[in-house]
């Protein structure tokens, strides 16, 4: 049996976002006859991701490491202790870190490094996959790519070329730093991977003599928690119900704000229930705003088929990123109506006949029933079959050795 090493710091059961790519694809690689080793970090929460089912296969085999990040640097303090311990770890780590303080991973290079190679060499591991962020896992292995045949980066976001992650706000030396790490990575890699079509064109110019080894490999959806609805067309009623899934981004409280009085000017009954794990990042607060836990896939897409549209507000920062959300809601056949700047995203959605697509500076005019949402018909263009993790995991095959 072949085996490989997918390195991954949020992969379940932590909750985070930042596993649920490398899981699915595990899980689908085991289909295809691999057995899986995946390198994390030991999660200490109460709260489990919805795909810690996937660690009962026999063949993904988790191995954890410590992590010494510190935790308090994770929340938003609140009492006098929290914000000293935070303002003196932030100072410990401005002048221990050569780049960014908020790389999880900061700490205990060696031991990654070390259980690593461990794992690597009792397993005649050919293909390892590592992904970021946290980004210095990717530098980690790079530093020891004459011990990896084939070496694949997934770079989940955008490194020192995006907004997120603080890194747009490094003094020069600093940025410098995490810039000469990006290029290490991607100098001794076999294969990059990304995401988004955005990030492919951009890293593409950045590093030309490199482009030939960078690929895209999106984000998709796992058919096996997804059964699509039949009705596809909105029907004229008293209240409309939206539902809200996945991450809530900073900086979306305006939106929101805009939305609330949007719906209370034009008076429209409109219920929104939010599904999620991060909701505390919502300060809003309405009669129309109902907040729920974190629910299992299957669950969430039995409950979708109740609502009318599934509601997608985005910040400015991922206008033109496609996240895995949208083919999984484009696949249960939920209409989408999508809040956000223009960008890759809105014409998506309008042009493949997605859904409805609001420019934030019109949400007052938009949100309106006679408007919005009568008549509606549901009449998506999209070919959805090719961003199946089970297609997908077909072309990552493809990558390796």
């Amino acid at each position: 049996m072949k085996q490989i090493l997918i390195v991954n710091y949020g992969f379940p059961p932590n909750p985070g976002v930042g596993g649920r790519r490398w899981a699915l694809f595990a899980k689908y690689l085991s289909k295809k006859g691999y057995r899986i080793h995946v390198l994390s970090y030991k999660y200490q929460g109460k709260l489990e991701s919805a795909y810690s089912n996937i660690l009962e296969d026999d063949n993904i085999i988790l191995h954890k490491l410590p992590t010494f990040y510190p935790e308090i640097l994770n929340t938003s303090p609140k009492t006098i202790k929290e914000k000293i311990l935070y303002r003196l770890w932030h100072f410990f780590l401005s002048v221990y870190s050569k780049g960014t303080l908020y790389d999880k991973v900061i700490f205990g290079k060696k031991r990654i490094q070390k259980k690593a190679l461990r794992i690597i060499n009792n397993n005649n591991i050919q293909n390892v996959i590592v992904s970021g962020a946290p980004f210095r896992l990717c530098y980690y292995f790079a530093e020891i790519k004459n011990h990896i045949p084939n070496l694949i980066i997934d770079f989940r976001d955008p490194w020192t070329w995006g907004e997120g992650y603080g890194y747009n706000n490094l003094n020069l030396k600093k940025f410098n730093f995490e810039k000469k790490m990006e290029t290490f990575v991607i100098e001794n890699s076999d294969i990059i991977l990304v995401p988004y079509k955005k990030m492919l064109t951009e890293l593409e110019e950045l590093h030309p003599k490199s482009a030939h080894r960078i690929k895209f490999l999106p984000h998709g959806f796992d058919k096996e928690d997804i059964v699509p609805r039949k009705k596809n067309t909105l029907i004229k009623k008293h209240k409309i119900n939206l539902i809200y899934i996945g991450t809530i981004y900073d900086g979306l409280n305006i939106y929101f704000e805009e939305i609330v009085k949007a719906i209370e000017l034009n008076n429209i009954e409109i219920k929104i229930d939010f599904f999620g794990s991060n909701k505390s990042k919502l300060s809003v607060s309405s009669s129309h705003f109902n907040f729920y836990d974190q629910i299992k896939p299957k669950e969430l897409f039995i409950k979708i088929q109740n609502y009318d549209f599934c509601l997608i507000v985005n910040p400015h920062r991922v206008k033109d990123y496609i996240s895995t959300k949208f083919y999984e809601i484009i696949y249960s056949k939920t209409p989408i109506l999508y809040v956000g700047n223009k960008g890759q995203v809105s014409h998506f959605i309008t042009s493949e006949k997605l859904g409805v697509y609001i420019a934030p500076n019109n949400i007052s005019d938009s949100f309106k029933a006679e408007f919005i949402f009568y008549p509606y018909k549901y009449n998506p263009k999209i070919d959805i079959e090719m961003y199946s993790f089970e297609q997908l995991t077909k072309n990552l095959i493809t990558f390796f050795k």
